[in-house]
């Protein structure tokens, strides 16, 4: 049975890859990569990324102290950062963002911890996470007072509202585990981190000369993310370039802009990892030399 549920998810995903990889063969060209590399600025996209990405970091890393609580006391910041900076970029192209369980073996064999208590954190950040996602692509969607909703995304909009309220219902579950000034100050954390992220993508769009509503970039970000991870393709491979394409297509953006601007949040995807481990790789061998 776990076998055929195994080959169903790798068909639907292949089928998904094929189907993306043979759409942006057939609207994005070589010449676009020229094009995305002249229109962009490096040194702005550098400049501003690398300190908003290392910021996002910490403040992920300071949730998992905060829910760790006592367990993580004895534990450097420097070196639960340096775990949950691998496991968050190892996320970016795992399979349903699955890399990031990484931690929970980590802090485990760290120290002699309660299992139990670190994979119940971990699930608490997970919900908090799809919980803030979900709110996002709500409070997104109804700002664009400028288009028509859809059926499509009236059913969407109800079934994530089911969703939004079923994980609060959820996270009350797991609520045992933390008190509830702690629960809160996490989600408030939690928040800030994707409010970081939101002006990562916002920073890379204006790096090609393209300024986009602030909203577009919440409703767009909540949904690439969702569309990643549901689609089990490692960096949501295919599908997440077609969706931000049709996305950018459909607030207005020029054909051309759309690409440029599609081509260089993928850049922006691809810098996060290297980033990411080189700062794991730094304190490492930061934490590795104090011991």
């Amino acid at each position: 049975m776990q076998t055929f549920k195994l080959f169903i998810k790798v068909s639907i995903a292949l089928f998904i890859l094929t189907f993306s990889i043979k759409y942006i063969i057939e609207i994005f060209q070589l010449k676009d990569l020229s094009i995305a590399y002249q229109e962009l600025n490096l040194i702005l996209f550098i400049a501003f990324n690398t300190p908003l990405l290392i910021f996002y970091w910490i403040v992920r890393t300071l949730r998992l102290k905060y829910l760790l609580d006592d367990t993580s006391s004895t534990i450097p910041f420097l070196k639960l950062l340096q775990i949950n900076t691998f496991a968050i970029t190892t996320a970016m192209f795992t399979p349903f963002q699955s890399g990031e369980a990484l931690k929970i073996a980590m802090l485990n064999d760290l120290m002699d911890y309660n299992i139990k208590k670190i994979t119940a954190v971990f699930v608490i950040e997970k919900i908090q996470d799809f919980f803030i996602l979900t709110l996002m692509f709500i409070v997104g969607l109804l700002s664009f007072q400028q288009r028509d909703i859809s059926r499509l995304e009236i059913s969407h909009f109800l079934i994530l509202s089911f969703v939004f309220f079923a994980l609060a219902l959820i996270s009350v579950y797991f609520f045992k585990y933390q008190a509830k000034k702690k629960f809160f100050i996490s989600f408030v954390l939690s928040s800030f981190s994707w409010f970081i992220m939101c002006f990562v993508w916002l920073n890379t769009l204006k790096s090609v000369s393209l300024e986009l509503d602030f909203m577009h970039i919440v409703f767009t970000i909540s949904s690439i993310t969702f569309v990643q991870i549901f689609s089990f393709i490692p960096m949501g491979i295919g599908i997440a370039e077609v969706t931000i394409f049709k996305l950018f297509l459909s607030y207005g953006i020029t054909n051309e802009m759309a690409k440029v601007a599609t081509l260089n949040l993928r850049l922006m995807g691809l810098y996060s990892i290297i980033l990411g481990y080189i700062l794991y790789t730094i304190l490492k061998v930061y934490n590795a030399s104090k011991n």
